[in-house]
């Protein structure tokens, strides 16, 4: 007797793991669970994969998927959330605003806790001489060094 043979999936599966672990697993935006996760049935095509964990910046990638596949995306590694910036100034003593607000301390100073997912602003300001600004962000460094050499006015 004849017996087709059955058809190809049509669903492909993905294991990965985050370091650290826990991180919640979402797949076009619909939560899957946590890290280390198996996920299975997944429709063949391409789809959005993000990682995010209270702490860590967000990993997103897009996943393109054939049928059949089962493979393994490894260990993603997050990136902490937050950096420092060192700022220093020649002369030293000059006021810092971050982000639009005065720092209490003059430099040289050392901001500890400065959020990575956003842009910065940083003004230096001393008596006698030039403003100096600068505008940066964090993505692909945990910390940033401003050395500043102000000019007299």
């Amino acid at each position: 007797p004849y017996s087709p043979s059955p058809p190809a999936s049509r669903h492909a599966s993905r294991r990965l793991d985050s370091e650290p672990t826990g991180a919640d697993g979402n797949i076009d935006s619909e939560l899957k669970g946590s890290t280390p996760l198996h996920l299975k049935d997944l429709p063949t095509g391409s789809m959005k994969l993000l990682l995010s964990k209270p702490g860590y910046l967000r990993h997103s990638q897009t996943l393109s998927l054939e049928e059949g596949e089962a493979r393994s995306l490894g260990t993603i590694r997050l990136e902490d959330l937050y950096g420092e910036v060192s700022i220093n100034s020649t002369p030293p003593g000059a006021s810092v605003y971050f982000d639009g607000d005065l720092i209490p301390p003059k430099t040289p100073v050392t901001l500890r806790n400065v959020p990575r997912d956003r842009n910065h602003s940083v003004r230096i300001v001393r008596d006698g001489y030039r403003d100096c600004e600068a505008s940066f962000e964090l993505r692909g460094t945990s910390s940033k060094k401003y050395d500043v050499v102000l000019e007299k006015d």
